[in-house]
């Protein structure tokens, strides 16, 4: 359990860090980032909403697409702990993406 109603979950994704997921208020909005970790929800602290978050190979990063002037785009950020020593992202940077931009995917998981 989750501990969150009334709201979407979606994408999930598990490494030993956590669970990774999307909470948005439907099923067509992006939403913000999460994280269940030991029994808690923790939201990522993230530039912009998210969609389809994904672990990186070994929990190291977490990419996603966020909306931006041009269109969609593709965001990465390191993992890390937080001041509070709870999970946390680092600086999110943009990738760069040429072609039709789809959900994240890392190629050896």
């Amino acid at each position: 359990d989750t501990g969150v109603e009334d709201e979407w979950l979606s994408h999930p994704d598990w490494c030993e860090q956590g669970l990774l997921f999307e909470r948005s208020t439907d099923s067509r909005s992006p939403g913000s980032l999460q994280i269940f970790q030991d029994g808690k929800v923790v939201s990522l602290t993230t530039p912009d909403t998210v969609d389809a978050p994904t672990w990186a190979p070994g929990c190291a990063a977490v990419a996603w697409l966020a909306p931006t002037a041009s269109g969609d785009a593709v965001f990465t950020a390191p993992f890390v702990s937080a001041e509070d020593g709870g999970p946390g992202l680092g600086t999110a940077s943009q990738v760069d993406v040429s072609g039709e931009i789809g959900p994240p995917a890392w190629g050896d998981r």
